[in-house]
């Protein structure tokens, strides 16, 4: 009866703590502590991580990455509690974010975009450039006419089983394996072109729609699929001192949402028999 696995958590600051499949319905306690060794069950330099009969748990309660912690665990036997293993572990982050920021991406290719348009004068801005912003101008200190985006939505649409959306794979550099969790987002973006001219909104609207046709290429290439792209005229007649001509639209896609896991921290090779308890195996009595 034993801990057999410590895996500390790629998020950080959390260590799941495994126990033997085989040790069955048995009632334990699980000490931690920063010293190597525990004087009881009731150790008062030790903190209850765990008190139980699961399978596992987690332990996320102020650890610090990079310092090693001592688990103890300690088996009821019915009658007092006995120690059958100490393990120790150090928490770590192991993580990189792998995900498509849809704004970002389209943002970047609309600014380019519109920059090649207005090399190919098909738009003519007075100021030369027409900015991709991701807030609602401001009248006296913006250059018109601009365009800006903002998300509507992200949220997860499709789960993977136990949200792991790949098979694990071999980092062929570091030799690590990587898990590969989270989900695929339904993302919906505002695309919203801003002009005082209403014969301009017309051109700007024209522009935007050949961009978002024109990228679909690198949109894939990001992993962005099932992509709709929507448009609409609105006129805001109150909020600045002259007329403000939108074209207003709406880009949605499916996008990867993912976050990219090593565990080459893992300890597996535990030994609960190379132990000797600092105290005697019969002295501790149960305190539920």
């Amino acid at each position: 009866m034993t801990i057999s696995m410590l895996d500390p958590l790629p998020i950080g600051n959390a260590i799941k703590i495994v126990f033997d499949p085989a040790d069955g319905n048995v009632a334990r306690r699980v000490l931690r502590t920063t010293d190597t060794s525990f004087s009881g069950p009731n150790d008062a330099h030790s903190v209850v991580v765990y008190q139980g009969d699961g399978v596992y748990a987690v332990d996320a309660h102020r650890l610090k990455n990079g310092t090693t912690y001592t688990y103890g665990d300690f088996i009821f036997d019915g009658t007092e509690w006995v120690l059958s293993s100490v393990v120790q572990g150090t928490p770590e982050i192991a993580y990189e974010d792998r995900s498509t920021d849809v704004l970002t991406v389209l943002r970047e290719r609309l600014t380019v975009g519109l920059e090649n348009e207005v090399a190919r004068k098909t738009l003519r801005p007075k100021e030369g450039v027409i900015e991709v912003k991701t807030a609602p101008p401001a009248f006296e200190e913006t250059p018109w006419p601009l365009v800006t985006v903002h998300v509507l939505n992200d949220g997860s649409a499709e789960r993977g089983v136990g949200e792991f959306l790949d098979t694990d794979v071999q980092d062929l550099i570091t030799n690590e394996w990587l898990e590969t969790q989270g989900w695929i987002a339904r993302v919906q973006i505002s695309v919203v072109g801003w002009s005082k001219n209403a014969d301009e909104r017309i051109a700007m609207r024209q522009a935007l729609r050949r961009l978002v046709i024109g990228n679909l290429p690198v949109f894939q290439g990001y992993g962005m699929t099932r992509i709709d792209f929507s448009q609409t005229d609105a006129d805001e007649m109150a909020a600045y001192p002259v007329p403000v001509y939108q074209t207003v639209g709406t880009f949605s896609c499916f996008a990867p949402a993912e976050v990219v896991t090593s565990s080459s921290n893992v300890v597996t090779d535990i030994d609960s028999s190379a132990f000797t308890p600092d105290f005697p195996d019969r002295s501790a009595r149960a305190a539920f």
